[in-house]
């Protein structure tokens, strides 16, 4: 085993070029759910959305968190889970005012777009 360290410096750049890929292909999908959720008036979509958000500032926090020390990691694991509960939080504050306020979702943009996310 070499001692310089390398083989760790080389993970932790193939771990941020992941991340990178990650975060692109999710930001994408942010706008994509989340403009068809309106326009389909869904809930689902729009939760998809959410949950797509959540994930890349998770990834943004683990990129930023790569290679750093463990108590940075610890934050930034701490940080993701308090942005988790925010996001689920603002979702189900959606639901409950859909429910009060009857909505009728558009099947055709939820298919077309679960379609384009499972791609």
């Amino acid at each position: 085993m070499s001692e310089c360290g390398c083989e760790i410096e080389g993970a932790g750049a193939a771990e941020r070029r992941l991340l990178v890929v990650l975060l692109a292909i999710n930001a994408v999908m942010i706008g994509v759910e989340g403009v068809f959720g309106l326009v389909a008036d869904s809930a689902g979509l729009l939760a998809d959305s959410l949950d797509t958000l959540a994930d890349v500032t998770v990834y943004g926090i683990a990129l930023a968190a790569v290679g750093g020390a463990p108590e940075r990691k610890s934050r930034a694991a701490l940080l993701s889970g308090y942005f988790q509960i925010a996001l689920g939080s603002l979702m189900a504050a959606e639901v409950l005012r859909r429910l009060v306020g009857a909505s009728e979702p558009q099947s055709f943009w939820m298919v077309a777009v679960g379609v384009i996310a499972l791609a």
